[in-house]
């Protein structure tokens, strides 16, 4: 997680059906959100810890309100 810290998000986006397929989620019809550091590293979400499907995104303002996002 180092390789994160301090890096600077040049994209989010939905993956690509060929990201899809390399994380093993092929199988699957919603593109999951990937954010894109200016490192290259991707952050992308997954339903579990096995990667067994995608998964949306959350975030809070600095409200506190709760968004579900893509």
């Amino acid at each position: 997680m180092d390789k994160w810290i301090g890096q600077t998000i040049k994209e989010i986006r939905k993956a690509t059906e060929e990201e899809h397929k390399s994380w093993g989620f092929e199988d699957h019809m919603d593109l999951s959100p990937v954010i894109v550091l200016d490192n290259g590293e991707k952050i992308y979400t997954m339903s579990d810890a096995e990667g067994n499907n995608t998964g949306v995104m959350c975030a809070t303002d600095k409200d506190k309100s709760f968004y579900v996002g893509m």
